[in-house]
């Protein structure tokens, strides 16, 4: 594999990635706006079911933004990589 093909097979990486990275952030926005009709379905409930579907949400949440953040670093690096390619 010469460096041309390693640098074009880099390039549709990080495209992919980035494609992944809006797609994760979209969800990301979804889930926010589910815990937060979530939240007001059960404003004052303190049954534990409830308490455990919230959690999860959060969790869901909170797991979609370092998915983002890993794969905008991971593009970080590839770009990075290319660059030393020359």
């Amino acid at each position: 594999m010469s460096v041309g093909d390693v640098k074009t097979t880099v390039r549709r990486g990080t495209q992919t990635i980035s494609e992944a990275r809006r797609a994760a952030e979209a969800v990301g926005v979804e889930s926010t706006d589910a815990i937060s009709l979530a939240r007001h379905t059960v404003h004052d409930s303190r049954h534990a079911e409830v308490e455990k579907a919230l959690a999860c949400l959060r969790e869901a949440a909170h797991e979609l933004e370092l998915t983002a953040r890993r794969l905008q670093v991971s593009a970080e690096a590839a770009n990075e990589y290319l660059m030393a390619l020359g």
